[in-house]
């Protein structure tokens, strides 16, 4: 082959390598597994999707404030009396100390039903049965407890029926307390407006001390109390029915608890 042919040759050989430099296209560089162009990732043009900007929250003047409590209350005389009597037997055999438990518990049951008091009002409150111990381990005996809670309608026959139903009972009657009870729905509203008062009078005593005008209540929190009387009765015996026992209702009612929240100032 002739020098100028060669010559020619490397001339359009370079002039195709100068071409292909300068096409944006074939500086593409190729993912040897894929032959797919890898891209860019230092061009200018990538756009950056986090959200850099910050809201800042809403301020608000801090509220001048004042909180308060009041008290009041509103008593009566009870309308129903709760007790809790029942019978506790001790005998060689169980046998024995759940059977005397039962005959003296249902003897009392039968003579509280036939002194007015209905069977709704009265209800098992507990049974046991447990050993007892002369000298440990050595079990000596039995003693059974039946335990009821009635509930009387009437204060009033409260120390007639009690007895009675002691009596019937017999020397394993047993007695643990007794509280009286008033119905609080007549008794709270007296109790609210009361509370309300105490508070009001306080909050404008203490804004007043303060300097300031008390404005609107922001926040009001209640809470109510039922208070009840309570008496206390311990055994009993005796053949009939022939003792009364005193029995002094006292008076029950409702506590009203307020906390108010007042804004003062201007």
């Amino acid at each position: 082959m002739s020098s100028r042919l060669l010559i020619a040759l490397l001339a359009m050989l370079l002039s195709a390598c100068g071409a292909a430099s300068s096409d944006p296209a074939s500086s593409e560089i190729l993912d040897p597994t894929t032959t797919q162009p890898i891209a860019d990732t230092t061009s200018s043009s990538a756009t950056d999707t986090t959200d850099h900007n910050v809201v800042a929250p809403e301020v608000n003047e801090k509220t001048r404030s004042i909180t308060v409590g009041g008290v009041g209350s509103e008593y009566a005389e009870p309308d129903r009396c709760v007790i809790e009597i029942g019978v506790t037997a001790r005998r060689p055999s169980v046998d024995a100390s759940s059977g005397a438990a039962s005959d003296s518990g249902e003897a009392m049951r039968q003579s509280l039903i036939e002194s007015g008091i209905e069977s709704r009002d009265i209800q098992t409150s507990s049974f046991s049965v447990r050993p007892v111990y002369a000298d440990y381990p050595a079990i000596a005996g039995f003693e059974t407890e039946i335990g009821y809670r009635v509930t009387f309608q009437d204060v009033d026959d409260v120390g007639a029926v009690l007895a009675a139903a002691i009596s019937a009972g017999g020397d394993e009657a047993r007695a643990w307390g007794m509280r009286f009870e008033v119905d609080p729905s007549g008794l709270i509203e007296v109790a609210r407006e009361r509370a309300w008062a105490d508070v009001s009078s306080r909050a404008e005593s203490l804004a007043a001390l303060a300097g300031e005008p008390l404005g609107d209540v922001l926040d009001v929190h209640e809470k109510v109390l039922v208070s009840t009387s309570q008496g206390m009765y311990q055994g009993g015996e005796g053949d009939s029915a022939s003792f009364d026992i005193p029995v002094s209702p006292g008076v029950a009612g409702v506590v009203v608890l307020l906390t108010v929240t007042y804004q003062i100032g201007s």
